[in-house]
């Protein structure tokens, strides 16, 4: 015989009910915020090569100032003036402070902004005008992980900003000493290949004198001539490397 099914009654849903849901809605709302970044991890591994090379007590260099161990005046002043007029050193911390400016901007987007606006009106009939003002509040929430978001963004930003500034600072100084150091050592070069010069000229003197003694070896003269053509066709590579050091100071410098 056939069955008949009953449907229950709907009951009116209580007030708790409505409460719970409410709860719930902003429960998900929130949730649905921004999510944090993930954790990365700042250990070394021990698998790499130059790992554990320094004993654990050995002192850590002076990143900032390592090139004053060379205890050089002068290298320290090119540098202290690369430091404050190099041109990418310039360009790199206004475009940290640029940032910066928008970190402190990324979230007044989503601030309560105050508008006001003012006009005249006239009635239909061109008698009377009326002066009508208005005071306009808008505000975005910044739901779903906008706010958040833009946070985030603006301090990747700035952590980039800050990190390229760092760089450019880190490779100015280390092409100032380069070039420094080149300059230097051209400088010697080119100072002690004009002594042995002056050095291969008493030799070919004195292989003269020989000569008209008869005391000197045949080609003795020729040889000393052959020396100091050598010596003379080594200077102006070291002259040369010194201007080229030298310009490249000036172009790290701001200079022209």
């Amino acid at each position: 015989m056939p069955c008949a099914s009953r449907r229950p009654a709907a009951l009116p849903a209580p007030r708790g009910g409505r409460i719970v849901a409410a709860a719930w809605l902003l429960g998900g709302l929130a949730g649905c915020g921004g999510m944090a970044p993930p954790a990365l991890p700042t250990a070394v591994p021990a698998h790499w090569a130059n790992a554990g090379v320094a004993p654990p007590d050995a002192a850590r260099p002076a990143l900032r100032d390592w090139w004053k161990s060379l205890a050089d005046a002068p290298l320290d002043a090119l540098v202290e003036q690369a430091l404050a007029q190099n041109l990418d050193i310039a360009a790199a911390g206004s475009r940290l402070r640029q940032a910066r400016r928008l970190a402190l901007r990324g979230t007044a987007a989503y601030l309560p902004t105050l508008s006001a606006d003012s006009r005249t009106l006239q009635d239909v009939q061109a008698i009377d005008s009326y002066l009508h003002a208005s005071l306009d509040v808008t505000w975005e929430l910044g739901l779903f992980g906008l706010r958040e978001g833009a946070q985030q963004v603006a301090k990747a930003e700035l952590d980039s900003s800050e990190a390229a500034l760092q760089s450019a600072r880190v490779a100015v100084v280390a092409e100032v000493v380069h070039h420094y150091l080149a300059l230097r050592a051209a400088q010697q070069q080119a100072a002690l290949l004009e002594r042995l010069l002056a050095l291969d000229g008493r030799a070919i003197d004195l292989a003269a004198v020989r000569s008209r003694a008869r005391l000197a070896e045949p080609g003795d003269a020729d040889e000393a001539l052959a020396r100091r053509s050598q010596t003379a066709a080594l200077l102006p590579a070291a002259r040369q490397a010194a201007v080229q050091a030298t310009q490249a100071l000036a172009v790290l410098l701001g200079r022209t």
